[in-house]
């Protein structure tokens, strides 16, 4: 698959189709890999990467969309991303994916059932 895609695939999956993270580095990028690291449940994949003489960690999330689970992953994520392996002062660190953090409770969080365009409309 890698040879066909062009390309590195670095990912994280979970147990069932609901959840995962993946990558895609063209080969022809001159990266370093020095440590990876995925969890179990598909949320998470963090890599610590040379890239130009410059040490970078780079994380691609899922965030759980529950408050509970949301609290305790992020206390972990902050904490892995404290440790001298991912996260020091010479390490450039870009996150990014679906953080599922609501902005606004009342408009991200409800669920809207109507299809009429005055109760969409609301929303805004």
């Amino acid at each position: 698959m890698e040879k066909r895609m062009g390309a590195k695939i670095l990912f994280s999956h979970g147990s069932t189709n609901t959840r995962g993270v993946a990558m895609l580095i063209k080969n022809s990028f001159d990266i370093d890999i020095m440590l990876s690291q995925t969890d179990s449940s598909g949320r998470l994949l963090l890599f610590k990467a040379l890239i130009k003489e410059e040490n970078y960690t780079i994380a691609n999330i899922y965030g759980p969309n529950k408050d509970a689970e949301a609290v305790q992953f992020y206390h972990k994520l902050s904490k892995l991303l404290r440790t001298n392996d991912f996260g020091n002062e010479e390490n450039i660190i870009i996150m990014g994916g679906d953080f599922n953090c609501p902005l606004n409770i009342n408009l991200d969080k409800k669920r809207w059932n109507s299809n009429s365009p005055e109760e969409r409309r609301k929303i805004y």
